[in-house]
């Protein structure tokens, strides 16, 4: 299912609140929306190719018997695939942060930071919700 048709609000909408919680401008919100605006696509592949590794391993260890080198790669290439998604996200948190005034950037980061890096922060359990 791709991210922008997963029944979720307009790319604009998803960001709508960072305007008022940050303290931005309309021209810093813009910016911000943009950043969003053109992660999607990124987003979307990233998805597609979790969910796809993520269906090759499950495949293959039905079919196994046994911990085998295709099952093995299979795993690599799902953690690979999470990896690089995890990657571009920071990437974009940083730009997105950049973006905003340097205390607003900085407050951003500690609030989105934890999400995606759940060690970096003792309270917070679970996984990226996406």
């Amino acid at each position: 299912m791709s991210y922008a048709t997963a029944g979720r609000p307009g790319p604009a909408e998803e960001v709508a609140w960072m305007k008022t919680e940050f303290g931005l401008s309309d021209t810093e919100m813009q910016k911000v929306e943009q950043l969003h605006i053109s992660y999607i696509p990124r987003c979307d592949e990233n998805c597609r190719r979790i969910e796809l590794a993520g269906a090759k391993v499950a495949r293959l260890a039905k079919q196994a018997t046994g911990m085998n080198d295709d099952l093995a790669a299979a795993i690599r290439e799902e953690e690979k695939a999470r990896a690089d998604c995890r990657l571009e996200l920071m990437e974009h948190l940083y730009k997105t942060a950049a973006a905003m005034p340097p205390e607003a950037g900085k407050k951003f980061l500690q609030s989105a930071i934890p999400t995606v890096c759940p060690t970096a922060h003792p309270d917070i359990h679970g996984a990226m919700a996406h």
